[in-house]
């Protein structure tokens, strides 16, 4: 009986340490025809720490960046023959995943296509919730 009581008891405190406040970044990239582009590569920069992470689309144009710290982030997708897409001042929030598909135009490799509209930043992978909570709020 101890034991089981001990076992009910100590679940809790498992799935509290089980839960990651790393974030992740998915999408998929394709052309102006709707048509996925492969091996487009994904460059994502932390603005405070200036630290990269990049991932590359698979053939049906998907990509995923997991492991990230939360924060504001710059992420940069490009392919040859298409224009870079720039996206600034992307929220990651802690165990949270959020998606950015892009949609990439012909052009040349120098030519560069920044988005800087601010697009509600709504997680639809999963059914999560999560609260950022403000060092003041704790104390």
């Amino acid at each position: 009986m101890i034991r089981r009581l001990a076992a009910i008891l100590s679940l809790p405190i498992a799935l509290l340490l089980a839960q990651s406040e790393r974030a992740n970044l998915t999408g998929n990239v394709t052309d102006q025809s709707g048509a996925a582009i492969a091996g487009a590569s994904v460059l994502v920069t932390h603005l405070a720490t200036n630290t990269t992470a990049s991932a590359s689309t698979t053939t049906g144009g998907g990509y995923n960046v997991s492991n990230l710290s939360p924060g504001q982030y710059r992420v940069e997708i490009a392919a040859p023959g298409f224009k870079r897409l720039v996206r600034e001042d992307l929220t990651l929030t802690a165990a949270g995943t959020i998606r950015l598909d892009a949609q990439l135009s012909l052009g040349q490799v120098t030519e560069t296509v920044e988005v800087a509209t601010a697009v509600a930043q709504v997680q639809t992978e999963n059914a999560k919730s999560t609260t950022v909570v403000q060092n003041r709020m704790v104390d």
